[in-house]
């Protein structure tokens, strides 16, 4: 049975089809990056945002990024950031179902709107 069980898990494993969809377009965009540098050279402007900082680590050759690193790590930062979101609208709501002489206040605050 574990054997069994185990084979299904690869197959069906949806976190690899995630992360190989994840992968394939980062690996477009590093590769457009790629040119528009070498194309543009000095001129090129530099991207503001994450994946450009994980391009951009010391121990990482601009011209062989191995797009399943990051990946894996946007997987990392998009799982926490999912977790601290829904973790704190879950605190939000217990706190204002706790305190119940706010709620008359609150839906006058949306009807009014």
């Amino acid at each position: 049975l574990q054997d069994y069980i185990n084979r299904i898990l690869i197959v069906f494993n949806l976190a690899d089809k995630h992360r190989n969809i994840l992968v394939k377009h980062i690996n477009e965009q590093v590769d457009k990056r790629l040119q528009d540098r070498n194309m543009y050279q000095d001129l090129w402007k530099r991207h503001n945002d994450l994946l450009q900082e994980l391009n951009e680590e010391k121990n990482i050759d601009p011209y062989n990024i191995d797009c399943t690193v990051i990946a894996d790590k946007l997987a990392i930062i998009i799982y926490a950031s999912i977790l601290s979101t829904s973790r704190s609208s879950t605190n939000a709501f217990i706190d204002l179902a706790s305190r119940p002489e706010y709620m008359q206040e609150l839906y006058e605050t949306t009807t009014h709107c």
